[in-house]
């Protein structure tokens, strides 16, 4: 199975730990990710190149696991811990379609700190779930803020969910498991921590860190699946492409000839698309296992659809108004 095989490669021990004692940790800039302090084995949906959606376990270690932080209840209880006057002063979340199969380019929808204002779910709890499943047959009650077509490739029936976050002032998103995954764009250097899964072209590759300030990338999949690559921080630029002179050289057609590129800088390891200032032509991705917090301008892909994400600070008027859903 997919969880005996990644557990495999990322050394996972069987005894599981407490979850107790958990502390938030705010990262610097550029990443800004919010992880917990979590030694244990996270069961996780991993989408493949094959556009399928397989069961995985990714062992997560102290202070280098992306937060699955808690989402509101839906309750008038989630709404009064957002507080009235956040409501009303906080910053907007314009999401914008650039580029899909099915969802037409610049369809934009507005979201504000208790959701989305034309939801049919009717709950402001800070939550906008999307997907194409419109109904709860059992719970009678409607499932997503935003429905989209099921004709949408790669997407899935409750396929990601952002949440507006008090304590950060801002909007975070994460995948829920179904469809080809949610991912977000790397465009600015992020730091690399354990069980990351990046995504470019067919392959995939997960991150483990080694003691002696090493980092392992294993391929999941693609050209060089199963295959994986040890460095250490005196190794320098570690370049990922089609170039002769790359380190992890592809012969794949869908890989740029810069890729990506991964580098120790701070005591900590970092991966940037392209290298040397040119960036890759389709992108390198990261998989939004846990929470993201979303910055301006950010590109995220739910299925083969790609979206602009803008922060609109409370006085900044946006004359357009969202769009309908698909149904």
């Amino acid at each position: 199975t997919w969880g005996s095989y990644l557990e495999q490669i990322m050394g996972c021990c069987d005894s599981k730990r407490s979850m107790e004692n958990t502390n938030e940790i705010v990262l610097k800039e550029p990443a800004n990710y919010q992880v917990t302090q979590e030694d244990t084995v996270q069961e996780m949906a991993f989408p493949n190149s094959h556009h399928e959606v397989v069961s995985a376990k990714i062992p997560l270690s102290p202070d280098i696991a992306i937060q699955d932080a808690a989402v509101p209840g839906e309750s008038k209880e989630s709404v009064k811990e957002i507080g009235k006057v956040e409501i009303k002063e906080g910053p907007q979340l314009l999401i914008e379609v650039i580029e899909g199969p099915i969802l037409v380019p610049g369809t934009k929808y507005t979201i504000n700190t208790f959701g989305y204002s034309e939801s049919k779910r009717g709950i402001r709890d800070g939550c906008v779930h999307i997907g194409t499943k419109q109904h709860n047959e059992e719970k009678k009650e409607y499932t997503n803020d935003i429905v989209v077509s099921q004709d949408e490739i790669g997407m899935g029936g409750e396929h990601l969910l952002i949440q507006y976050q008090g304590h950060t002032k801002g909007y975070a998103i994460k995948d829920k498991g179904q469809g080809t995954g949610t991912f977000i764009m790397i465009e600015t250097p992020i730091e690399l921590r354990q069980g990351y899964i990046i995504t470019y072209g067919d392959s995939s590759m997960v991150v483990k860190m080694e003691i002696g300030f090493k980092v392992q990338l294993k391929f999941l999949d693609g050209p060089k699946s199963d295959q994986s690559f040890t460095y250490h921080q005196n190794d320098g630029v570690i370049k990922v492409g089609r170039n002769l002179d790359c380190e992890i050289k592809f012969d794949d057609s869908g890989v740029s000839r810069y890729q990506c590129c991964i580098y120790w800088k701070n005591d900590k390891w970092y991966i940037e698309d392209g290298y040397n200032g040119r960036t890759s032509t389709n992108g390198t991705w990261l998989y939004l296992d846990g929470f993201f917090q979303i910055k301006d301008n950010v590109k995220f892909k739910a299925g083969q659809t790609i979206f602009l994400a803008r922060i609109l600070k409370p006085n900044q008027a946006y004359p357009l108004k969202s769009t309908r859903c698909f149904y």
